[in-house]
């Protein structure tokens, strides 16, 4: 998390602590690391600066590939597929981008496996390999059910690929 409010930091905490911690002394250490300038809040929501930092990295990096790259796939091998509307124009923003970073939202039951699945089978019918991250074990839990075996945590990705030549994981959905 990069930002949270002070109760999901000061509940954090306590679970943490497990007793040795009281609430007067977490406020108290909070207050300080405002004051320090370690902590930065606005509207009741709190990240430290080293996060911003890393966030702002990881936004420059994404608005680098904007535009810089082939196409993934071509989407003439998709004649077959049933999909709704907003599935397929999903389907067809993700394969005709040119950008290094594309993501794919939508809630519960929206269908963005089905999504994935048929991107995913595009993009090896054109010769390429696809790696699927997820944030959590639980999310990759999901997409090794649904047929991405090779699926990984975000984490367990960058730790293991931290050395890797860039031009190995150009791209990213």
């Amino acid at each position: 998390i990069s930002v949270a409010s002070e109760k999901q930091i000061l509940t954090e905490a306590l679970i943490y602590g497990r007793g040795k911690v009281s609430l007067d002394v977490l406020q108290g250490l909070l207050a300080g690391e405002i004051e320090k300038g370690e902590l930065i809040h606005s509207k009741g929501m709190y990240a430290t600066r080293a996060t911003l930092a890393r966030e702002n990295r990881i936004v420059e990096n994404i608005n680098r590939g904007s535009g810089r790259f082939g196409t993934l796939a071509h989407a003439d091998t998709l004649n077959t597929i049933q999909a709704s509307p907003d599935q397929m124009r999903a389907i067809l923003g993700v394969l005709d981008s040119r950008d290094r970073v594309v993501a794919i939202q939508g809630a519960a039951g929206t269908g963005k496996t089905s999504v994935l699945q048929t991107i995913t089978q595009a993009i090896r019918d054109s010769g390429k390999e696809v790696l699927a991250l997820a944030p959590t074990a639980a999310a990759v839990s999901v997409l090794q059910k649904d047929g991405f075996t090779n699926a990984a945590t975000m984490e367990r990705f960058l730790m293991n690929n931290w050395n890797a030549p860039a031009q190995d994981y150009e791209r990213v959905i």
